[in-house]
């Protein structure tokens, strides 16, 4: 980039890096956000193929963000999207581990979320202009 007021290149600003407790709390966000949306996509199943049906829709909808090198070294054709799931008594606390293909579904659905983000982004920087 040309500094046209020292008349000559520059280096752009880095971006500062995030520090590792940053990260596992942002991760933790969009994991809550993941987890809110597939419980309101699966919301309305009443039985177990209904369930099965909308849960599978909502994987197709993110196969384009799915990245080969996400997926697990041997897919399976059927697969859970979680390792384990588990609840506190009172339902305040669940700890969710993703399965290898859960991890790969969460990673399409970020990226989703920051194609949507950005064109939200730009259509508010047009409406400003």
């Amino acid at each position: 980039m040309l500094d046209k007021a020292r008349g000559d290149l520059h280096t752009p600003p880095i971006m500062p890096m995030a520090t590792d407790e940053q990260l596992r709390t942002l991760y933790s966000e969009l994991m809550v956000e993941f987890m809110a949306e597939l419980m309101t996509v699966t919301h309305g199943a009443t039985t177990d193929t209904a369930f099965q049906r909308a849960l599978q829709g909502y994987v197709e909808e993110l196969r384009p963000w799915l990245h080969e090198q996400d997926a697990p070294q041997t897919p399976r054709p059927a697969f859970s999207l979680f390792s384990s799931c588990e609840m506190t008594e009172d339902g305040e606390m669940v700890n969710v581990v993703l399965s290898p293909e859960g991890e790969a579904v969460f990673r399409a659905w970020v990226r989703r979320q920051a194609v949507v983000l950005a064109t939200a982004r730009g259509q508010e920087a047009s409406w400003k202009q």
